[in-house]
């Protein structure tokens, strides 16, 4: 597959475009996203068996010397080869060589792996081996993340449970070990706990929006068409390709019928233009969240079904606000790097001032099943379906500003 770069365009060494004069349009190939399993199947190639009870007990080897150098100063072997006694040392040195040889001998005996010793030394393997062979994979918060070459992809918890088993076998973990289920639960809380893979910083000046034939880049100076690059951070792809002259007339035509304001639809394009702008970056704060609001057969169904279809399933999730507001913050975590919330309840009890926090971008907690809390920055903006607006909430400013409302 192949795309076509505006004239003015070049893509240099480094993977950025430059400016050219070059009258010809340049092509690059796009790459496909990789699967996990095969990412994944690939990486476990580079593991290799360790030495588990040296790298556990570096002292032991020092031991082990010592205690041949002490051997070796008691006994010689004969010409018929036999071990004989030095003739320079008396009966009572011997013995105290020899009781120190043997009181070495015993500290080494209680130098015994255990279970802990196998999950640190597996991580910090697979950590080594990681940075060793630059693979694209990262933390961010209680998320693991791999760079598919296209974009940043969650894997599924049991998926690197099972990766980190069969890593830590090819290490020399026994295989009833390192196939237990226990074994490999507490193998992925260690590299939760204790490996550092750096999560790449995006310049949050620059709206990117990841399509299926490279990152369409926004900033002040201009809009590029680019490769895909793994600084960028984007945790999703779009189902379709960009194409300048591509025009929507059904679309078009829907938003006439249901949405005949032209004002109103331009804003309706806005906000969804907005949910690919981060939370924490200066280029833009509309502190907004969308509903839409009508009784049944009004075509609001029909938009949601527009935006799981524009932005991917895989994308939008559809919690109710009383759900993503709740204390505990469960599922407020399952929007984290999500585009869009769209769901169609708005009623029943929230907390207000979360709601606040999540309209306006601000880093507001979370917490997964069986997790430590965190801190969540990257998630998504909020869509609302309503056939009445909301009663039971606060009845202020400060909450009824933060809405779009827009009659269907």
């Amino acid at each position: 597959m192949s795309i076509t770069i505006p004239p003015n365009l070049l893509q240099s060494e480094d993977n950025n475009l430059l400016p050219t004069n070059d009258p010809f349009f340049t092509h690059f190939s796009t790459p496909v996203p990789m699967d996990h399993k095969d990412i994944l199947n690939k990486l476990l190639q580079q593991f290799t068996p360790i030495n588990f009870d040296l790298l556990a007990f570096p002292q032991k080897e020092a031991m082990l010397s010592e205690i041949e150098n002490l051997r070796n100063s008691v006994v010689i072997e004969g010409p018929d080869g036999k071990i004989i006694t030095t003739s320079d040392k008396t009966e009572s040195e011997i013995k105290d060589i020899r009781d120190k040889a043997n009181k070495i001998e015993d500290d080494i005996s209680k130098l015994k792996l255990n279970e802990k010793h196998y999950l640190i030394l597996s991580i910090e393997n697979v950590v080594k081996v990681a940075k060793e062979h630059n693979w694209n994979l990262c933390k961010n918060l209680d998320f693991i993340y791999l760079y598919n070459g296209c974009y940043w992809s969650e894997i599924d918890k049991e998926a690197f449970q099972k990766f980190l088993g069969e890593a830590s076998e090819k290490m020399g973990v026994t295989k009833f070990s390192a196939r237990f289920y226990e074994f490999r639960k507490k193998l992925f809380e260690q590299f939760l706990t204790s490996s550092y893979l750096p999560t790449p910083i995006p310049n949050k000046e620059k709206v990117c929006i990841n399509l299926l034939n490279g990152t369409f880049e926004i900033s002040n100076k201009e809009t590029i068409l680019r490769p895909f690059k793994s600084f960028d951070f984007l945790t999703y792809q779009l189902p379709f390709e960009y194409n300048k002259d591509s025009i929507a007339p059904m679309f078009n035509a829907y938003l006439d019928k249901v949405l005949p304001d032209i004002g109103k639809q331009k804003i309706l394009a806005e906000f969804l233009g907005y949910v690919f702008i981060k939370n924490g970056g200066n280029s833009i704060k509309i502190e907004k969240a969308l509903i839409l609001y009508g009784t049944g057969a009004n075509g609001k169904s029909v938009f949601f079904e527009i935006v799981n279809a524009l932005l991917g399933v895989n994308n939008v999730s559809s919690f109710s606000l009383q759900s993503l507001t709740e204390e505990k913050g469960f599922y407020r975590a399952k929007i984290n790097n999500k585009l869009v919330n769209y769901a169609s309840e708005i009623n029943g009890k929230l907390e207000a001032s979360i709601f606040k926090q999540l309209v306006s971008g601000e880093p507001v907690e979370a917490c997964l099943k069986y997790g430590q809390p965190f801190s969540m920055t990257d998630y998504a903006k909020l869509i609302f379906n309503c056939n009445e607006l909301p009663k039971d909430v606060e009845q202020t400013h400060a909450f009824f500003r933060r809405f779009f409302n827009y009659t269907f």
